[in-house]
């Protein structure tokens, strides 16, 4: 399983749109992350830099 597999199976147990994540990791950090951008990791097209990765396991996947 890759990086996009792994968020897209943890956001989606949460019940959370891209659009919600993107919202919540940008409340909790002050980035400006986009629901088309999530959507790109998801699909591969971009790898999450480490510390929006260390964000997304802080804020939602590690609960």
């Amino acid at each position: 399983m890759d990086i996009g597999e792994l968020i897209r199976e943890l956001r989606t147990a949460h019940g959370w749109s891209q659009g919600r994540l993107a919202d919540e990791i940008n409340a909790a950090h002050g980035t400006t992350l986009t629901r088309e951008y999530v959507a790109r990791w998801e699909r591969g097209k971009v790898t999450p830099a480490a510390s929006t990765s260390r964000r997304c396991r802080g804020r939602w996947m590690c609960r």
